[in-house]
């Protein structure tokens, strides 16, 4: 890793231009953020997760709209989802295992695991005409996409990077404010900072579990013996599992990333210091599709972690104080 972890501080996404005086989200309709316009990408609730798996790996997406036999919309099945099926079902939930012991095969129905989180079990639904400031109740909350219908009855789907990239070029008054200014990194300042982690020697498997179990949808790679952050395992990486590939899970984590994917960037981890600009931080996560920053000190250790979830929280707060019970920076 570079002696400086804060790497590159010019936005990624180049293109995006940032308007001097900004529409108050208040006022903005959800159709103002720019419908994708494109058509959803579903699987029906008695297809197999194989076949979702392989629509979300060329997709190159994070969740599948499920439908039912009548072809109605019942829902959205998650990488997240599928993760922990994989990981609490298709292995005993008692061992981490040395070999491949799969109770249940990847031929198991989508509507048998869709309801596993809260997320795929309740689905929010607007139009489009409706204030966007209704969809940061749900995307601030965890909840990593909504379904939104035009005056056609055509529906879209708006996730929070949708929502984020919107704020890109529409940024909330704090979103100058630096991660130090805003409290990351300082828990007299903020709720507990959010430092979960895996170690590189650890199996992927427990990586995963442990996802599920303290509910991070991603996690940094730690080097035991200098314990700076190196790599990233994601939900998203088991979209490139397939039944004859399941037991690479068993593989320690920088293996099993170096199996499925072509490289891994073990330099080059998302990182920052807390002196950057939550604006920046901003740009950096749409410009590389992530959703996780890591925050870490001047040894590269991570000291606290800056997700969607949070960035959309500050418009949320503001927009619907009553509702949230949290101690973030408002000026």
């Amino acid at each position: 890793m570079a002696n400086n972890p804060r790497h590159e501080e010019v936005p990624i996404v180049q293109q995006t231009k940032v308007r001097e005086e900004s529409m108050p989200v208040q006022e903005a309709l959800i159709k103002d953020i720019g419908l994708p316009g494109i058509e959803l990408v579903s699987v029906k609730e008695s297809e197999p997760i194989s076949l979702a798996l392989n629509k979300l790996q060329k997709s190159n997406i994070r969740s599948l709209a499920v439908k039912d036999a009548s072809e109605n919309f019942v829902g959205f099945v998650t990488v997240y989802d599928i993760m922990t099926y994989i990981c609490f079902s298709s292995y005993s939930p008692n061992s981490i295992p040395h070999e491949l012991e799969a109770c249940k095969s990847l031929e198991t129905p989508i509507g048998e695991i869709r309801t596993i989180h809260q997320e795929s079990e309740h689905s929010w639904k607007f139009k489009d005409t409706e204030p966007l400031s209704f969809l940061l109740n749900p995307l601030s909350l965890g909840f990593h996409q909504v379904l939104v219908r035009d005056k056609h009855g055509r529906n879209s789907v708006i996730t929070q990077h949708d929502m984020v990239k919107y704020f890109c070029s529409h940024p909330f008054d704090v979103a100058k404010l630096t991660l130090k200014e805003l409290g990351f990194g300082n828990p007299e300042k903020r709720s507990k900072p959010k430092c979960c982690s895996i170690e590189s020697n650890r199996k992927a498997l427990y990586a995963f579990r442990k996802m599920e179990i303290e509910g991070y949808s991603a996690l940094p790679v730690i080097d035991p013996a200098t314990k700076k952050i190196i790599a990233t395992i994601s939900a998203s990486d088991v979209r490139l599992l397939t039944l004859d590939r399941l037991d690479e899970i068993l593989l320690p984590v920088i293996q099993f990333l170096g199996s499925i994917h072509s490289h891994v960037q073990l330099e080059h981890p998302l990182v920052t210091t807390t002196d950057v600009s939550l604006l920046s931080i901003m740009f950096r996560l749409i410009g590389t599709h992530h959703r996780h920053m890591w925050v870490v000190d001047s040894k590269g250790r991570h000291i606290d972690t800056v997700s969607l979830s949070d960035i959309i929280a500050f418009p949320a707060v503001r927009s619907f104080p009553n509702l949230f019970n949290i101690n973030i920076v408002l000026p």
